[in-house]
C-alpha cells in the first residue's frame, strides 16, 4: 500500500482513508498541528502510529530549538500525551514529571502537564495520587484570570470529580463534576467531547447512586448532542453503546439489544479504528447475553447478525 506523502509502498494505515510512513505522517503532523482526528474520514489516528510520529517531531524540534525551548516543550507535551493515548503509561508519567519538575515557564505548559499527568495516574490505577495533584491545582486555577486558565479548571474539576467518584467520595464528586458541567453550559464555545465526557462521568455517577433512570437519561443526552456534533460513525456507535448499557441497567431490554445489534453494524465497517476494534468483543458478549441465541446459531454466526 502506498504512503499519501511519497507515494513509495510499505505504509500503513492511521485511519480508515489513509496510509502513511511513520516520518511522513510525522511531517504531516508538524505541518498541520497534532491532531488526533482525520478531517477527510472523522476517524481517530493510529494511537501507536501518532506517538511514533510524534517520538519523530520531538527529536526533530529538539535538534533545531535545543531541550528548552517553547516549541520543544510543547512537542514533549505531545509526544508524552499520545504515548498516554497509546498506553505506554509509565512512559507519559515521566516526561510529564520531567516537564513540571524542570520548566515552570510557561505557566500553561506546566498546568495543562499537571491535569495530563492526574489523567495519566488515574488510568493506571493510582487515584489518590491522581487527586493529589488535582487538589493542589484546582485552588491555583480558580484564583487565575486568564482564558486558557478557567478551561483548564473546569477540565481539571471533571477529572477530579471521577478521581472522587472511584474512591467512593459522591458528594464531592457530585460537587465537582456539576460544578464543571455548569461552566460547559455557560460557554457558547465548549468543545462537544469534553461536554460529552463530563455528562459521562455525571450518569456514572448517578449509577453510583443507583439512580440508573437518571443515568440513562444523561445518556440519551450525551448521544443527542454526539448525533448533532459529530460525523465519526465509531463516536457515535460507541455513544449508543453506552446507552444501550444503560438500557440494559433500567430493563429495557428489546430497546438495547436493538441499540447493541446498530452500535455493532457500524463499528464492523470500521476496520482500522482501534477504539471501535477494542469496543466490540464486549459489545458482542452483552448482546449475546439479552438475545441468548441457540448453540447452533452462534458456531455459525457472530451474535451482532442474529
Amino acid at each position: 500500500m502506498s504512503c499519501v506523502i511519497c507515494l513509495e509502498g510499505g505504509a500503513t494505515h492511521v485511519c480508515e482513508c489513509s496510509l502513511f510512513h511513520v516520518h511522513c505522517f510525522s511531517n504531516y503532523l508538524l505541518r498541520n498541528g497534532q491532531q488526533q482526528d482525520c478531517s477527510i474520514c472523522y476517524s481517530r489516528f493510529d494511537r501507536a502510529m501518532l506517538s511514533a510520529a510524534s517520538s519523530i517531531s520531538f527529536a526533530r524540534t529538539q535538534d533545531v530549538f535545543g531541550p528548552t525551548h517553547g516549541t520543544t516543550l510543547v512537542r514533549k507535551l505531545e509526544l508524552a500525551s499520545a504515548l498516554a493515548n497509546s498506553g505506554c503509561l509509565s512512559e507519559a508519567k515521566r516526561l510529564f514529571e520531567e516537564i513540571i519538575a524542570a520548566f515552570p515557564e510557561p505557566p500553561w505548559l506546566v498546568t495543562v502537564s499537571k491535569v495530563e499527568l492526574a489523567r495519566t495516574l488515574r488510568d493506571s490505577g493510582e487515584i489518590r495520587a491522581a487527586c493529589d495533584v488535582l487538589e493542589g491545582l484546582v485552588p491555583c486555577l480558580a484564583r487565575a484570570t486568564a482564558i486558557w486558565a478557567h478551561y483548564e479548571h473546569v477540565e481539571a474539576c471533571t477529572l477530579l470529580g471521577a478521581c472522587y467518584m472511584s474512591l467512593g467520595r459522591l458528594d464531592q464528586a457530585e460537587r465537582n463534576l456539576f460544578f464543571a458541567m455548569d461552566n460547559h453550559l455557560k460557554n457558547e464555545h465548549c468543545q462537544t467531547k469534553k461536554v460529552v465526557q463530563c455528562m459521562r462521568h455525571i450518569a456514572n455517577y448517578y449509577e453510583a447512586r443507583s439512580d440508573f433512570a437518571l443515568a440513562r437519561e444523561t445518556h440519551r443526552v450525551a448521544l443527542s448532542i454526539v448525533e448533532a456534533e459529530e460525523y465519526d460513525p465509531a463516536r457515535i456507535a460507541l455513544a449508543n453503546l453506552h446507552l444501550a448499557n444503560a438500557e440494559m441497567q433500567v430493563g429495557a431490554v428489546p430497546l438495547a439489544a436493538t441499540r447493541f445489534r446498530g452500535a455493532i453494524l457500524a463499528l464492523r465497517r470500521r476496520k482500522h479504528d482501534g477504539y471501535a476494534l477494542e469496543a466490540l468483543p464486549d459489545a458482542r458478549r452483552k448482546l449475546a447475553s439479552l438475545i441468548r441465541p441457540s448453540k447452533r446459531l452462534r458456531a455459525k454466526t457472530c451474535p451482532e447478525d442474529c
